[in-house]
Formats: structure tokens, C-alpha cells, sequence
């Protein structure tokens, strides 16, 4: 007869068959009961909500909720495929930060969805997961979504056109890298053009001028002229004073590493004590 540690040990054996390529998130149905229930005593397995599962290990201390902030994003991602396919996307809002490299995980998650049914999931950490209907006035298709770090999210250019003005102003570091990565106002003018979004490129004008993109700027503001429609900028951020200056087609993780530093810059220097004079005079050598 099999001791108790050949016995978890063989279900061990198959929990790594699952782990494979650096899966966390394991559906209850993967699992025969016996290995599941087996696991989930010696705590290598936690539950997220009935049916879904998390790798834990068994020195994880009680309430400790590393696993599950380390695995959410897949769990987001493989909970939502299960239920929509392919056809569903993450929120305007969320849909930016991820373009601009921001992984936070936010108290709520809005995920709009071809299937939505207004549903509210309740997760670990009091997390919730909302699913709404695509909007009956926009047709969602395929080519309006991106796949980033593995989550579906709008299209950057759609996203920037469907954004409100308030996202500057709460998340002013993300929408600085997203709209410096952007190489020319051709990346961003389809969208304001199909439907005549005034406010919009207004808006997105006095972004890209405020950050010292003239002439994206001039350009968005021309061709929606040329398009029969007027178009007054209107810069969304609240601060007047760039943390640094942009380059076109930067990356949102370059730009997000310079900005974080250059506002976190004056700090620094403020605690770091004064460089020595055999310092001062190697550098000068």
C-alpha cells in the first residue's frame, strides 16, 4: 500500500503536468478529486472561487496574498475565455493602463464582453469582477482588440479615443507614456475621424502639445479641419510643468522607468547626502 507521501507525491506529479510554461491557475475539473482535495490539504493548492484554483505552497503563511495577486491577471484572462472566447475585452481605463505597462490590479475590474450579462464576481483581497454587454452603438471586432501581456484590451488608438477626460487627471504617469509612444497622429486619427470625436482630439491635441508634440498636435487639429470639423484644444493634464521631455515612439517600459524617475528625482537627491571631495574630484578627472 502507498504511504501518505508516495500518495502526495504522486499527485504532485500531476499538478506539475499543469504547471507547465509557468501556469498558476488550475480549474477544479483538471484534477481527479482525490489529487485535488490531496493538494489542497497540504496547501499546494488554494481556491479562488468554486471551480477555480491557485498554485500556493505550503509555507505560505495564512492571509498571505501574494498567490493570488501573483496569478490574477491569468486567472482574469483564462476566467474570462472560458466565458467569452475570444469576444471580450478589458475597460477603456483598464485597457490604457495595461498599454502603458501598469500591472496594478485595481479594486475593480470592468470587463466588456459580447455575452455580458451585468454579472459582479466577487474575488479574494474584495476584488470584483464585472462583466458588461459591448455597447449597442460601437461594434466591437476583432481588429479593435490587442493582445498585451496576454490580456485582451482595445487597440491603443481606439482606447485614446474612448478614454475620458478625467483618465488624465487620476492617471497622469500612464497616460504620459502611452501618448509618447505614439510616432505621429496617423496612429491616433482613424478613430476621432469615423465617428467626429471634436472633444476628443481636442483633447488629445492639447495632450500631445503639452507635452511638447506640437506637431502631432498641429496635425490632428489640421486634418479634422479638413474633415468639415472644428476642433479646439483643450490640455486634460492638470499639472503645467512636464517631468521630462519625450521622444517619438518611445516604449511605454522606457517611459515609464524615466518617468517614475525624473518625479521621484528631486526626492532622491534630496536625502542623498553631499558627494565627497575625493568623489567630486574622480569625476572630474
Amino acid at each position: 500500500m502507498a504511504t501518505t507521501h508516495e500518495k502526495l507525491a504522486a499527485s504532485l506529479r500531476e499538478l506539475r503536468k499543469l504547471q507547465k510554461n509557468g501556469k498558476r491557475v488550475i480549474r477544479s475539473r483538471e484534477l481527479t478529486r482525490v489529487h485535488r482535495e490531496r493538494l489542497e490539504q497540504a496547501n499546494y493548492l488554494e481556491k479562488i472561487i468554486q471551480g477555480w484554483l491557485m498554485s500556493t505552497t505550503p509555507d505560505t503563511a495564512p492571509g498571505d496574498t501574494t498567490p493570488w495577486f501573483s496569478c490574477f491577471w491569468e486567472f482574469c484572462r483564462r476566467y474570462c475565455e472560458s466565458r467569452f472566447a475570444k469576444s471580450w475585452h478589458l475597460s477603456p481605463d483598464l485597457s490604457l493602463l495595461i498599454h502603458s505597462g501598469d500591472m496594478n490590479i485595481p479594486y475593480q475590474v470592468i470587463v466588456h464582453a459580447r455575452k455580458g450579462q451585468s454579472n459582479m464576481l466577487e474575488l479574494p483581497s474584495n476584488v470584483k469582477l464585472i462583466d458588461i454587454a459591448y455597447p449597442k452603438k460601437r461594434k466591437v471586432t476583432l481588429k479593435d482588440i490587442d493582445v498585451v501581456n496576454g490580456l485582451n484590451v482595445l487597440s491603443l488608438p481606439l482606447t485614446l479615443a474612448l478614454v475620458p477626460a478625467l483618465f488624465f487627471k487620476n492617471h497622469p504617469t500612464a497616460a504620459e507614456i502611452v501618448l509618447g509612444s505614439v510616432e505621429n497622429a496617423s496612429v491616433v486619427l482613424p478613430p476621432l475621424l469615423e465617428e467626429g470625436r471634436t472633444t476628443t482630439a481636442g483633447r488629445l491635441a492639447g495632450a500631445f502639445r503639452h507635452m511638447g508634440r506640437k506637431d502631432v498636435a498641429y496635425e490632428i487639429c489640421a486634418t479634422m479641419k479638413d474633415a468639415g470639423h472644428n476642433v479646439r484644444e483643450d490640455n486634460p493634464f492638470d499639472d503645467k510643468a512636464l517631468a521630462r521631455s519625450w521622444s517619438k515612439s518611445e516604449s511605454p517600459v522606457v517611459g515609464r522607468i524615466n518617468t517614475l524617475w525624473n518625479k521621484a528625482r528631486t526626492v532622491v537627491l534630496e536625502e542623498c547626502p553631499e558627494p565627497s571631495r575625493v568623489f567630486r574630484a574622480s569625476m572630474s578627472t
